[in-house]
């Protein structure tokens, strides 16, 4: 079972997440965060088993907060997800 956080701008995109991870049944628990920011004050306070970081969010993103994370040391450790931008 895992601890999750998800930090991503978009409401619609953190709860779809949310209901597909509720439903594959390997879930402990899920926290959201709405910005960059929030998700690193998280990730300070917390222990995740994983991290689910949207890399264009307004003010401070995934990428930057990447380098911020407690034991991450940049991007070594944590695996990419290639995804498509609108901007």
């Amino acid at each position: 079972m895992f601890r999750i956080l998800i930090a991503d701008d978009h409401p619609i995109v953190r709860k779809g997440l949310v209901h597909v991870l509720e439903d594959s049944g390997i879930v402990r628990s899920i926290e959201e965060a709405s910005n960059g920011q929030e998700g690193l004050d998280k990730v300070k306070r917390s222990r995740f088993d994983v991290v689910l970081l949207d890399v264009a969010m307004p003010g401070m993103g995934g990428m930057g907060d990447m380098g911020h994370m407690p034991g991450m040391g940049g991007m070594g450790q944590m695996p990419g997800m290639p995804g498509v931008g609108s901007q």
